[in-house]
């Protein structure tokens, strides 16, 4: 775990995109939990609620929050 966190971008697809480098960090927000990781940039990476509630609803997985 970094002690450096960002909001990061997510495609349609739920791919988390890294803010600083662009790149794919291996994991998809329908199935992985955050924070996700940058293997690149080495920092963590969140999504804004509403992205997090959009893909963990869409495909059927319990929002932690409830």
């Amino acid at each position: 775990m970094s002690k450096y966190r960002m909001v990061g971008e997510v495609t349609v697809t739920g791919n988390v995109i890294c803010p600083l480098c662009g790149r794919w960090t291996g994991q998809n927000a329908q199935i992985d939990n955050p924070p996700y990781h940058c293997p690149y940039c080495e920092v963590d990476i969140e999504l804004l609620p509403n992205q997090e509630r959009y893909y963990k609803h869409i495909y059927g997985m319990k929002d932690e929050e409830e």
